[in-house]
């Protein structure tokens, strides 16, 4: 008998086999889950990018969208959105950098599809980063911990982590110059525990979607 026939007999047999089960007995009803539509791209949407399209996102009819905050660059002043910079941060943000933005985002984020979105925040560096560099990962931990604050006082589901290697530069290998495995695997382990026990601290009931690994 051909792979095609062998196919096709099995189809058949399942198809039978449920059939037979059916019978005699009453039907089942089945409803499925609610599901939530969730729209993300990779720029994230500020407050003033919401109050200005809320009404298209509401007739789009999703639940919710990536919410970016925006922060005044320490150097030129001019308003960037800060989650492609949380890894790379050069110094530690405070909650007032990023307060003065919350009352339009609540008054945003409590129209009809927008109530499950989440903040971008961490992203992979554009430059490799040592691991056993303790005063740049207690700045990524303290500036994850500003975000997660944020997020809860803004209302949002939760965070967004996006840890693809978009340029390249191999963070999340062991590079032939690096480290023993041995040595760095509790090293970055210990890093991510450092990070999140900020975010959670400041967000105990966080959800946290990853767009690459997990």
């Amino acid at each position: 008998m051909s792979m095609n026939n062998v196919s096709i007999a099995s189809f058949y047999a399942v198809a039978a086999a449920i059939s037979a089960v059916g019978e005699g007995h009453p039907s089942v009803s089945w409803k499925p889950e609610p599901k939530k539509v969730l729209s993300f791209g990779y720029e994230s949407l500020s407050a003033k990018d919401l109050q200005r399209n809320a009404h298209l996102i509401e007739a789009a009819g999703i639940d919710g969208v990536g919410v970016g905050f925006v922060c005044a660059d320490p150097v030129t002043g001019k308003q960037l959105d800060i989650s492609p910079y949380v890894i790379d941060a050069g110094a530690e943000w405070t909650k007032e950098r990023v307060a003065w933005q919350l009352p339009e985002l609540k008054e945003a984020l409590s129209k009809k599809g927008l109530r499950e979105s989440f903040v971008m925040s961490l992203r992979a560096p554009r430059k490799r980063i040592d691991w056993e560099d303790d005063a740049h990962w207690a700045r990524v931990a303290t500036n994850m911990g500003v975000i997660a604050w944020a997020a809860k006082e803004a209302g949002v589901r939760g965070l967004i982590i996006d840890p693809e290697d978009y340029h390249n530069i191999r963070q999340f290998d062991v590079k032939p110059e690096d480290k023993p495995w041995d040595h760095l695997a509790p090293i970055v382990r210990r890093r991510g525990r450092q990070i999140f026990e900020q975010v959670f601290r400041e967000y105990p009931d966080a959800a946290v979607l990853s767009f690459w690994l997990l």
